[in-house]
């Protein structure tokens, strides 16, 4: 059944007779005085109503009897000229009606809960109802649990995600540095670098452990979670291999090539340009002594060891200059360190010096010593030595390690 508005708004109020079918009622212009009305639609076998509607928009219930087969009189109440009134019939089709007054007040039908609606029952429906607006009905739609967030999938579609308790501590936070704190994670620059130890496995074959370091193009830290390893590898005798990590459409890669990387960009840090972008983190230089044969090695933080102490690959052999006299060690330390681990096998007659200028000795060595230690070299990879005087046999020098800076 429909239900059907038969008055417009008054003021700020809406007076409400509503009913479910048009035929249920009729509506009259009162001549002053009027008592007696004559019906059109229903006759006097049908229970009926009276209401009287004032100037001011108020409505009242108006006693009322059939006194004729199509006859309504009213009594107790007088109509002036142009007042509305309305007889509805009641009981046939359990008609409703409400109704609300000039001031807002709604008028107390409780008598004919059968037939009218109440302010409660109205209410009651109209707080079933949101017929307007899909998105607020499909956000009803939703079953609404703790600890979820509500997100579109859609115009006007929705789901929910967890939305935990930790992850609202985070959200709550103002700024980029508490959010990290809250996170318990802490600052790093553009040099950071952590794990990613470079591991020989074979003369073809070189792994790099779990790790992350910053690359400057990406802006960010990448992560290698498991072992990365190449292998098969070809290599050139005599030449120095570079190893970089980099961002492989989105996965951690290494590559082991002769291209060099750039000077440092802070502290040891160093990358290798690639197309104008510094795309790839240098991770260590090591050395293929011979065709396809990656000289064995151990890395640590302060030195990449040579594991191969059964070969001597001396940068220099029984000399007895006396001096200065300098030689080069680029064939064992790499341009990217000063720093190298040298065996030195000192002639007999005379103590041998070494450094970086005849000037600056950095270590000697009494005669017919031998001795492991760390020493430097020039920024090409170069050492000055001298003998105090003659000596016999002659020195022999042999790099066992080098610097792994990085």
């Amino acid at each position: 059944m429909s239900i059907v508005k038969v008055d417009s708004v008054i003021g700020s109020y809406l007076p409400i007779p509503v009913i479910e079918h048009a035929t249920d009622f009729e509506v009259y212009t009162a001549t002053a005085g009027q008592t007696v009305f004559t019906t059109t639609k229903f006759d006097r076998s049908n229970a009926i109503r009276a209401i009287a509607k004032s100037s001011g928009g108020a409505f009242s219930e108006v006693p009322a009897t059939w006194t004729g087969a199509n006859t309504v009189t009213i009594t107790g109440t007088i109509l002036g000229a142009g007042q509305i009134f309305y007889i509805f019939k009641v009981g046939t089709h359990a008609s409703k009606i409400r109704i609300q007054d000039s001031t807002g007040a709604w008028v107390d039908l409780s008598a004919h809960a059968a037939n009218v609606y109440t302010k409660a029952e109205d209410d009651g429906l109209l707080a079933t109802k949101q017929p307007l607006d899909a998105t607020l009905t499909a956000l009803a739609a939703l079953v609404i649990a703790a600890n979820k967030l509500i997100y579109s999938t859609g115009v006007d579609t929705f789901a929910q995600a967890d939305f935990t308790a930790f992850a609202r501590t985070l959200l709550d936070d103002a700024d980029a540095a508490t959010m990290k704190s809250t996170l318990g994670v802490r600052e790093t620059g553009t040099a950071f670098i952590e794990g990613l130890v470079p591991l020989w496995v074979s003369a073809t074959s070189i792994q790099v452990n779990p790790g992350s370091a910053y690359i400057t193009s990406l802006g960010r830290i990448i992560t290698v979670p498991g072992a990365l390893v190449l292998s098969g590898l070809t290599l050139t005798a005599a030449t120095w291999y570079y190893l970089y990590l980099y961002d492989n459409a989105g996965t951690a890669a290494i590559e082991l090539v002769t291209t060099a990387p750039t000077a440092p960009y802070a502290g040891f840090a160093r990358t290798k340009n690639v197309g104008g972008g510094d795309s790839r983190r240098f991770l260590g230089a090591f050395r293929a002594q011979a065709a396809n044969v990656l000289r064995p090695f151990i890395w640590a933080p302060d030195y990449v060891t040579y594991l191969d102490t059964g070969n001597l690959y001396p940068i220099m052999s029984n000399s007895t200059t006396v001096g200065p006299a300098s030689v080069s060690a680029s064939a064992a330390i790499p341009i990217t360190t000063q720093r190298a681990l040298l065996q030195v096998y000192s002639a007999a007659g005379n103590s041998f010096n070494l450094g970086v200028a005849f000037d600056q000795m950095l270590l000697s060595v009494t005669a017919s010593t031998r001795v492991l230690a760390p020493v430097i070299s020039t920024a090409d990879q170069v050492f000055v030595y001298s003998h105090i005087g003659a000596v016999t046999g002659g020195t022999t020098l042999d790099v066992r390690g080098y610097g792994s800076e990085r």
